[in-house]
């Protein structure tokens, strides 16, 4: 159910503050503090994270039906969440503040624990939300609340190293996080996990796994959402990871950078509102594809920019910026709808195997982002510790603005036919050769229960 007050709306939001507050140093500074500050090259900082990111693509899976089966127990996946915060916490610290001489193992070693913590809470934490209510809107209203608690964590991870004036100092960035992070990620999980119940328990139903799976195969709304999501999520790691190297090395402009994150995040914040009604009139499909074509004609200029070129940078940065609000939430909602459909054809609840896919999906995408982005750069002899030539700043603003707004445009081509709300969506087919076993699944009505059976009886 729902949870029933604004408090406890908020209170299930809390947790994103802290995993934002950690998630861009992961992205944005994590490479440039190992490359500049500690030394490594390149290609050690690229196939480190590359490798650790890999492994923790298949352990959002496996946390995923981890926390299923715990669920399905009894157990709470309240009890996953609280064990994912000491692991995240050790994690970071070594990461971010590491002992003795950086190196290609350490990094690894500190990486795959940090990821593993962050797994086990944002994985069974997703799960949670999306089984707190059967209801579309209000599922997109849990995503806005924890959303808007990422994007507050984000603004102050900007705000607060630019106030300082550290904001180019990636090391001095890193040791702050690293040190906030153990005084407000155990307070805002404790808070949510007081504060918010329990999602109901699912109806136990017998079924055959291979039928369950296959009724996930053939779902074709989820498949194109699935590659849609990590086409788009590509799109956002590049030039996340070329961030820093774009703003000092193409727009000779390092002492900015706070400025145009805070310009991006900013509208982030003020487009999210605006984002949740759009999807409630227009359906979330079709508002999250108007948000990456905005997100697409916004970029397309950013490869021609040239140094001083700051304030075209920074329009570039504000409709991003309004863009990325939508693209926090509605893929979020989405996922938590899809949970209904498997549900409905498959018999089981499984929204943390699902959302362990999704998770699959989100750090692949970042693993591709680090490593296209840094092999690239190694092989044409980019060097972040010096100025580089012009051929070389070409193929850095090519990475950082051109490849995002191809693959967002092949996200929007695939999801643009699906319905505009996947919930009430009944594109959905199973293996005629296997048995399917419906339950009575509360986020459908009758009428659109009587529609998906038509269209599953059709394609069986």
């Amino acid at each position: 159910m729902l949870p029933a007050n604004r408090l406890q709306l908020l209170s299930y939001g809390l947790p994103g503050l802290p995993l934002a507050v950690l998630s861009l140093p992961l992205v944005v500074y994590l490479p440039t503090f190992y490359t500049q500050a500690l030394g490594l090259s390149l290609l050690a900082v690229g196939g480190a994270l590359l490798l650790a990111r890999l492994f923790d693509v298949f352990s959002d899976v496996f946390i995923g039906e981890l926390s299923d089966r715990a669920s399905r127990r009894g157990i709470s996946r309240k009890l996953v969440i609280a064990c994912g915060v000491p692991v995240l916490l050790i994690g970071t610290s070594q990461l971010f503040q590491p002992t003795g001489t950086a190196t290609f193992g350490s990094l690894l070693l500190w990486s795959l624990v940090a990821y593993l913590g962050w797994t086990l809470i944002a994985v069974p934490y997703y799960a949670w939300g999306a089984a707190l209510s059967a209801d579309g809107h209000r599922r997109t209203q849990l995503a806005g609340s924890r959303e808007g608690f990422t994007i507050l964590g984000v603004a102050a991870v900007i705000f607060v190293p630019a106030l300082l004036g550290v904001s180019d100092q990636p090391t001095t960035v890193m040791r702050g996080v690293s040190d906030l992070l153990w005084w407000i990620l155990p307070a805002t999980v404790l808070i949510a996990l007081w504060r918010v119940p329990d999602a109901p328990t699912s109806i136990a139903v017998k079924v055959v796994d291979a039928g369950a799976f296959a009724a996930l195969r053939a779902n074709v709304p989820m498949r194109r959402l699935l590659i849609a999501y990590t086409l788009s999520n590509v799109a956002n790691a590049l030039p996340a990871t070329l961030f820093i190297f774009f703003i000092s090395q193409v727009l000779d402009a390092a002492d900015q950078v706070g400025l145009f994150l805070g310009i991006y995040f900013l509208a982030g914040i003020v487009a999210l509102p605006f984002w949740i009604l759009l999807s409630r009139r227009y359906g979330k499909v079709r508002s999250w594809a108007w948000s990456m074509l905005l997100a697409t004609v916004a970029f397309a200029g950013a490869p021609w920019l040239e140094a001083g070129d700051l304030a075209l940078y920074a329009v570039i940065c504000l409709f991003t910026g309004l863009a990325y609000g939508a693209d926090l939430a509605l893929p979020a909602s989405l996922q938590a709808d899809m949970v209904d459909l498997d549900q409905h054809y498959s018999g089981q609840q499984r929204a943390g195997l699902l959302f362990g896919l999704w998770g699959l999906a989100t750090k692949l995408a970042a693993a591709l982002g680090v490593g296209l982005a840094f092999g690239a750069l190694a092989l044409v002899g980019f060097d972040p510790q010096t100025q580089n030539s012009a051929t070389t700043l070409g193929l850095l603003a090519l990475l950082y603005g051109l490849a995002p707004v191809l693959l967002k445009l092949v996200s929007i081509a695939l999801i643009w036919r699906l319905p505009t709300t996947l919930s009430t969506s009944q594109d959905i087919a199973t293996n005629p050769n296997q048995e399917t076993h419906h339950v009575e699944n509360p986020a459908l009505s009758s009428a659109e229960r009587q529609s998906a059976d038509r269209l599953y009886q059709h394609a069986s």
